[in-house]
């Protein structure tokens, strides 16, 4: 079944907590410890920051029929902030594509670069797709320190 990107709301909270919580919980666990992941993605999300976020930037997300499957989050100027694909459809084409559109949004707003806070675990996906590490960061979640890599692609 083919990918369709679609722009979302914050009606889709709910679905993209879960597809966020599933991604973290089965994917990055090979590189997060399990209290590192528990506080990235805990059980019961801050609702508030999530509408927020979803209201003030722009979601994008991926669905196979009217399943949504992952989703994405831009905001300006060219930054990707969330890119998950819940785990049960992994390797089916839709980070690519959410990451293509993306790709067309930033172009279209004449930006130069794309960038983001990349975990470990998607590193080598963004690398793939054009993106260079420009620096190792840690962040703080919950009193976790993670660490991530701030990636930049030239547009």
């Amino acid at each position: 079944m083919a990918i369709i990107i679609e722009e979302g709301s914050v009606h889709d909270l709910s679905r993209a907590y879960e597809i966020f919580r599933s991604a973290v919980h089965a994917i990055n666990n090979g590189d997060y410890t399990k209290e590192q992941v528990e506080a990235w993605a805990p059980l019961i999300p801050n609702v508030n920051r999530w509408e927020k976020r979803m209201r003030n930037n722009t979601v994008l997300l991926a669905k196979e029929g009217e399943n949504i499957i992952g989703f994405a989050e831009y905001k300006k100027p060219g930054i990707i902030d969330m890119l998950y694909i819940h785990s049960d459809y992994l390797n089916r084409g839709a980070a690519s594509a959410l990451l293509s559109k993306i790709d067309s949004i930033a172009r279209s707003e004449e930006r130069k670069t794309l960038s983001g806070f990349i975990s470990i675990t998607a590193r080598t996906y963004f690398e793939k797709h054009g993106f260079e590490v420009s620096w190792d960061n840690k962040v703080e979640k919950d009193g976790q320190m993670l660490r991530n890599f701030l990636m930049i692609k030239q547009l």
